[in-house]
């Protein structure tokens, strides 16, 4: 199950035995909607109940030792309650641990007036190493706590004549309450609660497309070069979305070594939310390394000591990313058929072979390098683990033979299958992501290679992909996800009631162009929607004539989208890539203003469909205000819808 679950479920997810309102998951935020109760995952339970309640703890005296023996061991509550007034103002006291015994707690200090129960009559009434304590709480006639029906401490002193009417809080101490039970009904409004914002916290599950606790693991493309990684543009999709996610690993960091690019982009948070700069993930890393933690006797790179095993074991995540196999398949020598069949049997286990120019798979007893990843990570039936293909690259310092790339490209297909296969062997949840949609140029001289737009550093590390290439990664994955696209802090809108040009979808004879003159004004915003399908250049028609292009402009600049029968670009400049761009999904092109403290860069925003492609794009020179669409000599075009309206939105 989710570790964090949340909904009527919940009473089973946090193994709730002794009633409705006990919870033995004190590592989890959650929020019980059924008894009207949230607990932040670090202690404290928000409540609304009345001032006159029964509190049980359950004290494990194994971790309560180790606790006051540590270097960590601060006196302080063990459990504090807060309470209030009709007219707001609170009151906190509770109960205290001290190096010798525990008493009460009042105003920030231990409170001995009333006495004291010591460490040795807690052990007296242990069982199995734990105690449980009944605490009755009284604003007007004090507390006093029992167990097992005898009542070891009373604090009549500890009370107020103030009406005092309502507790708000419960606030516990995690090195050692093993467990708490609420005895008053709570009313709080939980239906209303929002989880904060931040994703380096456990947080509260609120709905169904929550991703519980995720880990992203890798070589250099998911550690990041030069700041730029596909973490960090998932990482975005889901402050716009709001999805609920605790981002979680034992590394940190980017790939040292590496000078930061001049970037709009790479950031620390996003929309005022931290980013959490965390994974497992190591520059040159291999499958092998990642298993084992280390490179002793092997090639590769060091984790710093942290596997996939150690990892698992350490955080317990719901939701795993693996983007593994380049330097497996790349960066060991050996490039022959037979010798790429063989690495790929060790990363798929099974039987990998090769007859003439093409690689098959059939599986075995093992499942490699792969399998072993798995079997490290998915330990309850819910774990989910994202299998995400090798990406293409581009022209690097070496790797460019056109055979390298094809079997690379043939990998991916059997580990589609082997994807597939293992899961259904293993009763796992796997999930085969193909991160290269968008991404493969066609046109480009050697098969299955990104454009340059898409490098890091054209011709000289094809290798990593920049934001623009990070941005489709992302995208890909988040489809993959079942996640909604990027907003870019945009509100969502669908385009059924913008004013169309179009009274219906025709086909037009080529070359064709309309121009559309509205005023767009930057201060109000602009989104436009294009939508329409081609059908190839037409024979003897000259370069570049098969070429789909619109343009938009307002007083102060103006922004180009030009499709070819291959791609998208902005300019010149390839945005996303495709064999065919047969029939287009929506286009919608927004003007963003942009917000430095938000990091959000301000200039154009193109969405395929709800995918973001293109964001922050700069405008050039104004052209004509408005609109103009145009369309190169083509066999076939069809124009299905060409909206516009004041204001920037997002795709709905």
């Amino acid at each position: 199950m989710i570790k964090t679950k949340l909904t009527t479920s919940l009473v089973l997810a946090l193994a709730l035995h002794a009633g409705a309102a006990d919870y033995a998951n004190l590592k989890d935020s959650f929020c019980d909607e059924q008894n009207r109760v949230i607990y932040d995952g670090a202690g404290r339970f928000a409540v609304k109940s009345p001032a006159v309640s029964e509190l049980e703890l359950t004290l494990d005296l194994a971790a309560l030792e180790s606790y006051l023996g540590s270097n960590d061991y601060k006196q302080g509550p063990l459990v504090t309650w807060e309470m209030s007034m009709p007219n707001g103002r609170k009151l906190v006291y509770g109960l205290a641990d001290t190096a010798k015994h525990i008493t009460c707690y009042w105003d920030g200090q231990p409170w001995e007036k009333d006495g004291s129960v010591s460490y040795e009559q807690l052990k007296s009434h242990a069982a199995s190493g734990k105690v449980k304590l009944l605490l009755s709480i009284n604003p007007a006639q004090g507390i006093s706590v029992s167990c097992g029906g005898e009542t070891l401490l009373t604090a009549p002193n500890l009370k107020t004549q103030l009406p005092f009417d309502t507790t708000h809080a419960y606030s516990v101490n995690t090195n050692y309450v093993a467990a708490v039970g609420i005895k008053a009904a709570s009313t709080l409004d939980t239906a209303g609660y929002k989880a904060p914002e931040d994703y380096t916290k456990p947080f509260t599950r609120t709905r169904e497309n929550s991703l519980g606790r995720i880990m992203f693991c890798g070589d250099s493309i998911t550690h990041g070069v030069n700041d730029q990684t596909w973490r960090w543009q998932l990482f975005k999709t889901l402050v716009d979305n709001g999805i609920e996610a605790q981002i979680v690993g034992p590394r940190s960091g980017y790939t040292p070594g590496y000078t930061r690019l001049s970037t709009s982009d790479a950031g620390d948070s996003y929309a005022g939310v931290p980013f959490p700069n965390v994974h497992l993930a190591q520059s040159s890393g291999r499958t092998h390394n990642i298993i084992s933690g280390s490179n002793s006797g092997m090639s590769g790179v060091n984790y710093g000591g942290h596997s996939t095993k150690s990892s698992a074991a350490a955080f317990n995540c719901d939701t795993w990313c693996c983007l593994m196999g380049t330097n497996d398949l790349l960066s060991d020598r050996g490039y022959s058929p037979q010798e790429f069949a063989a690495k790929m049997q060790n990363l798929l286990g099974g039987k990998v072979s090769i007859k003439g120019d093409k690689y098959t798979w059939r599986a075995g007893k093992d499942w490699g390098n792969m399998g072993r990843i798995a079997a490290d990570v998915l330990k309850e039936d819910s774990d989910v683990l994202y299998v995400m293909s090798v990406p293409c690259w581009g022209h690097h310092a070496n790797n460019n033979e056109p055979e390298r790339h094809l079997a690379v490209q043939q990998y991916n297909v059997l580990l589609r299958d082997w994807v597939s296969r293992y899961a259904k062997a293993h009763d796992k949840k796997l999930r085969y992501v193909e991160v290269n949609r968008g991404m493969v140029d066609s046109d480009h001289a050697v098969p299955f290679s990104w454009p340059d737009s898409m490098s890091n550093r054209p011709g000289r590390d094809g290798l990593h992909p920049n934001e623009q290439g990070s941005l489709i990664i992302a995208g890909n994955l988040a489809r993959a996800m079942g996640l909604p696209g990027r907003t870019a802090g945009l509100p969502r809108a669908a385009s059924t009631d913008w004013p169309n040009l179009l009274k219906q979808a025709r086909a037009l004879k080529t070359p064709w162009s309309i121009t559309h003159t509205p005023l767009f004004d930057r201060e109000k915003g602009y989104s436009v929607e294009l939508r329409f399908a081609i059908k190839g250049v037409r024979k003897r028609s000259s370069q570049g004539s098969g070429v789909v292009e619109l343009t938009v402009s307002d007083s102060q600049g103006s922004g180009t989208v030009r499709l070819t029968p291959t791609s998208i670009c902005w300019g010149e400049r390839k945005l996303y890539c495709s064999p065919s761009m047969a029939e287009v999904p929506p286009l919608r092109l927004a003007w963003h203003p942009g917000g430095a403290a938000q990091n959000k860069p301000q200039g154009y925003y193109l969405w395929l469909g709800d995918m973001l492609i293109g964001q922050g794009l700069p405008a050039a020179e104004p052209a004509e205000q408005g609109i103009r669409l145009e369309a190169g000599k083509l066999r076939l075009f069809t124009l299905i819808n060409l909206r516009h309206t004041t204001g920037s939105y997002a795709p709905e």
